[in-house]
């Protein structure tokens, strides 16, 4: 009897075709690693990531994380053509914290 696998090294991270190149972002939404990586690269934990993007869960912030450390180079390129400033994160935080306490 065959043994069938399926591949779950990085089970929240799926592989999407933006334009002419396969980019890499958390299944079920359209944030891209690279932008969780940027968030890290700021300062943040991924506890604040995921109160920036309350969207997300822990485990898939920590698999985009594990997913960068896999394929540095693939995101290091996307992230330096994908700035995110502390400017956007502040704004990103309050418009999560005046829907929260609605």
């Amino acid at each position: 009897m065959e043994n069938k696998q399926k591949n779950a090294e990085h089970p929240y991270i799926i592989l999407q075709r933006e334009g002419s190149q396969d980019v890499a972002i958390v299944k079920g939404t359209n944030v891209h690693v690279w932008a969780i990586v940027g968030y890290r690269n700021l300062g943040m934990n991924p506890e604040e990531i995921v109160e920036t993007l309350p969207h997300l869960s822990l485990a898939q912030v920590y698999d985009a994380l594990s997913y960068y450390c896999d394929h540095k180079e693939e995101i290091e390129k996307s992230l330096s053509e994908n700035k995110l400033t502390d400017e956007f994160v502040d704004t990103r935080q309050k418009k999560f914290k005046a829907l929260v306490s609605i």
